[in-house]
């Protein structure tokens, strides 16, 4: 009880008995084909992980943004994380778990498994699996197999946490461990992407404006100043090669 959703998914795999694994997030719903339509996909294809699209809504259901696969991206697909890492990165497949299907022996035989984070496990277990070079392939018909609620009353992601600045560095981390293993040019946009985006965008200033946060202006500077004062930030947030486009 109450050891975490990272913890909770360890024990959900290693005790599952079936030869794919996916991850629902309460309250959120999904297309009647999901698994049906996915499944067939990363079998036929022999792939580790399948991607499909997907809707935000809020917990009225009113679509908030919409996000599709199209065949254009198709030369994503395969094992595609030493050429297309950032592509892949600000395409939202490290994100979140619940719009992928995952081959269950790539998670076990690689030893990967989430990491005990109180907040963002989704995006350190993809990270982790990317590190494997999975074979990637998405799925591009025009419907939106899940819908995720966006902030929804009680969710874990609509309160102030106070310690989401080091889990965004630990996401970097996980990200420059990517980029040194394969060789990756880390241009500025993936810079831009991992530590302006994530950490001060949503670790920082996103999360510093949600319930139960800093109650004062001073606190809030104070909040966001810890990223302006961290080495690896100043070393990272604005490095990398500008990239022709």
């Amino acid at each position: 009880n109450n050891f975490g959703t990272g913890y909770s998914r360890n024990v959900g795999i290693a005790n599952s008995n079936g030869k794919y694994i996916f991850f629902m997030d309460p309250d959120d719903t999904m297309n009647n084909r999901l698994l049906l339509d996915n499944v067939k996909i990363i079998d036929e294809k022999n792939a580790d992980i399948v991607v499909f699209g997907f809707n935000t809504i809020n917990d009225q259901g009113t679509i908030l943004d919409s996000k599709r696969y199209t065949i254009n991206q198709s030369k994503l697909n395969g094992y595609s994380v030493p050429k297309y890492f950032e592509e892949l990165y600000r395409q939202l497949v490290f994100n979140t778990l619940w719009h992928k299907i995952i081959r269950k022996s790539f998670i076990v035989d690689n030893n990967v498994t989430s990491p005990l984070w109180s907040n963002s496990q989704d995006r350190g277990l993809l990270l982790k699996l990317a590190l494997h070079n999975p074979n990637i392939v998405f799925n591009f018909d025009d419907i939106a197999y899940y819908n995720y609620v966006l902030m929804r009353t009680g969710a874990s992601t609509a309160n102030f946490k106070k310690n989401l600045i080091d889990i965004g560095f630990n996401s970097a981390s996980c990200v420059e461990d990517i980029v040194n293993k394969f060789g990756i040019v880390k241009t500025r946009k993936l810079a831009y992407e991992v530590y302006v985006r994530n950490i001060y965008g949503y670790a920082g200033m996103v999360n510093v404006l949600r319930g139960n946060g800093p109650n004062s202006f001073h606190q809030k500077v104070k909040y966001i100043n810890q990223i302006y004062n961290d080495n690896v930030f100043i070393k990272n947030a604005f490095s990398g090669v500008t990239s022709r486009n």
